[in-house]
């Protein structure tokens, strides 16, 4: 019985997943429901607290994500600040399923959905392949 093949290395030159590019894309996408929800919270409040900071923080964490994934130096960014924006988007469609806010729960499916596919082996194996 013959060995099995061991996995082809993936050199530097070896092209982009597609996995890869549509994580990154849809870490990029997955910053304007929290701009909005930005615009929302400080229309509504009026004053800036720990709450708007939070919300300029997170979509500036996983616009930075985003970028480091498209630019093959690491996955593990994208991946973790793409949590918060999992867990909003079960709250909000938790909460209302149907109606107008679910519209913008749809919006957050960008962020679980980024989170899956940059934890895939062959998005990690390409960019450790760097």
């Amino acid at each position: 019985m013959l060995p099995p093949h061991p996995p082809r290395p993936v050199h530097a030159a070896d092209h982009v997943p597609a996995t890869a590019v549509a994580a990154g894309v849809l870490g990029l996408v997955g910053v304007a429901p929290y701009g909005l929800l930005l615009w929302v919270v400080s229309a509504l409040s009026g004053q800036v607290g720990f709450g708007v900071l939070l919300m300029v923080v997170l979509p500036a964490a996983q616009l930075a994500g985003a970028i480091l994934l498209l630019c093959r130096h690491s996955w593990l960014p994208l991946a973790l600040s793409c949590l918060p924006g999992s867990v909003l988007f079960l709250v909000v469609l938790a909460a209302a399923p149907y109606g107008p806010s679910a519209r913008l729960g749809y919006l957050l499916a960008a962020c679980p959905l980024a989170a899956g596919l940059t934890a895939l082996p062959a998005v990690r194996r390409w960019v450790t392949a760097r």
